[in-house]
């Protein structure tokens, strides 16, 4: 039987800090729960998401926590998304 993960993660180009979780499905819950424990890690510090377009990324399910700002890039241009030169 295939088993597959989705891996969540945030990089910072200033701090050279990364956060990354395994997850076994790829919906709007899992990228909940990554932000929730994302925001648990230096919770004072304000965290800003660039983002692509994906569903899950702008459910109105999503409670963002205070610490994290959600920012997307422009639809259709996954050359602006930094994270594609990481994975």
């Amino acid at each position: 039987m295939f088993k597959s993960l989705y891996l969540f993660g945030a990089f910072s180009p200033i701090k050279d800090g990364h956060f990354e979780l395994e997850l076994p499905y790829c919906k709007t819950d899992s990228f909940l729960l990554f932000l929730e424990k994302y925001s648990e890690i230096n919770p004072t510090e304000l965290k800003i998401m660039l983002l692509d377009n994906g569903a899950f990324h702008k459910s109105n399910d999503l409670v963002i926590p205070h610490n994290i700002v959600l920012l997307f890039i422009t639809p259709y241009s996954p050359e602006l998304n930094l994270s594609k030169k990481i994975w």
